[in-house]
């Protein structure tokens, strides 16, 4: 390869890793806003609901419902661990590789210098290494975050389910208002 060909190869590596690093930049703000987002519509409004529909809804001495609202308030924080955990881990690797991207930009640079001055030493290229187990955990962390949000929705339905008596609402409706709506109301 010759000389200027070899330049113009670095050079163009340079122009790509420059604009890889401003997409680092723009992805890191992203998850600074995301984690915040997260946070606020996660905890808020799935814990702040759920506090407020048990008290509510449940009905006294219905104690095997109970596990349900329960389960569903732990599932909630483990949503939101493994959300914050997803965010913190994205935001550390946007950073770590905004970092290795910015070290080949100065090996490249160095490369291209040595070679437009005829150096006899010149240095080895670095390459881009990916840290493929801590890619691995952030996305099963941010899967698994949407798989507890998923049972702590479906578990405080349960808990609604069981706390809702569908028959007496509906004997309810269907009698007038101060009228026992069953025998052992009458017996009484």
């Amino acid at each position: 390869m010759s000389e200027s060909s070899r330049v113009e190869q670095l050079s163009s590596e340079i122009e790509s890793y420059l604009n890889y690093r401003s997409q680092l930049v723009e992805g890191e703000t992203k998850v600074s806003e995301g984690l915040d987002k997260a946070v606020l519509a996660i905890s808020s409004a799935g814990l702040g609901l759920t506090f407020t529909l048990f008290d509510k809804l449940y009905i006294e001495g219905n104690v095997d419902s109970l596990i349900y609202a329960k389960s569903s308030w732990v599932f909630f924080v483990i949503s939101v661990f493994f959300v914050l955990s997803s965010l913190l881990l994205s935001g550390y690797l946007y950073y770590r590789n905004r970092e290795l991207s910015d070290s080949i930009i100065q090996n490249r640079i160095s490369i291209r210098s040595a070679i437009q001055n005829e150096d006899d030493e010149v240095p080895e290229e670095e390459a881009f290494s990916e840290n493929k187990i801590l890619v691995f955990v952030a996305r099963l962390s941010h899967y698994f975050g949407a798989i507890a949000l998923f049972f702590a929705i479906a578990l405080f339905g349960l808990f609604v389910s069981h706390n809702t008596d569908f028959q007496n609402l509906e004997s309810n409706q269907a009698t007038e208002v101060g009228q026992p709506t069953n025998t052992t109301e009458i017996k009484k």
